[in-house]
C-alpha cells in the first residue's frame, strides 16, 4: 500500500466517515488539479482539486476493499468547510448529465448497500 493510501486509510479508520474536504484538510499533498469522477455516469464529479497521488490512493483502497464510498449530504461538506459550486447530482440519469454535477460522498471502512459507486 502506498504511503498516501496508508494515510487516507488511517484517517478513515480513526473517524469512521471521511469526506474529500477532510482529506484535503488532513493529508499533506492532497491538493492538486485532478478531479475524481464517476466511471459509471458522465459529468458526475465526486470532488475536484485533488492530487494525482490522492486519486490513485483512493482507487487503490477501493479496489482492495479497504474503503467504500457512501452517499453524503451536502451539509456534511459545509460542516467540513468546503463544497463544490456545481449542481447536486440527486439521481443521475442513465449515462449521466450534459453538464457537471456533484455527487457528495464520504468514505467508510464498510460497504453500503446503496453505494454511490
Amino acid at each position: 500500500m502506498s504511503q498516501m493510501a496508508e494515510s487516507i486509510y488511517t484517517l478513515v479508520k480513526e473517524r469512521e466517515t471521511v469526506t474529500f474536504a477532510e482529506i484535503l484538510k488532513n493529508i499533506p499533498g492532497a491538493k492538486g488539479d485532478q478531479d475524481f469522477l464517476s466511471d459509471k455516469a458522465e459529468n458526475v464529479f465526486f470532488w475536484m482539486g485533488l492530487s494525482e497521488e490522492v486519486c490513485d490512493a483512493i482507487i487503490e483502497l477501493r479496489n482492495s476493499d479497504k474503503i467504500y464510498m457512501h452517499p453524503a449530504h451536502m451539509l456534511t461538506y459545509i460542516a467540513d468547510g468546503a463544497a463544490l459550486t456545481i449542481p447536486i447530482a440527486k439521481h443521475p440519469p442513465k449515462g449521466g448529465y450534459k453538464k457537471p454535477h456533484w455527487l457528495p460522498v464520504c468514505f467508510c471502512t464498510y460497504p453500503h448497500r446503496d453505494s454511490a459507486e
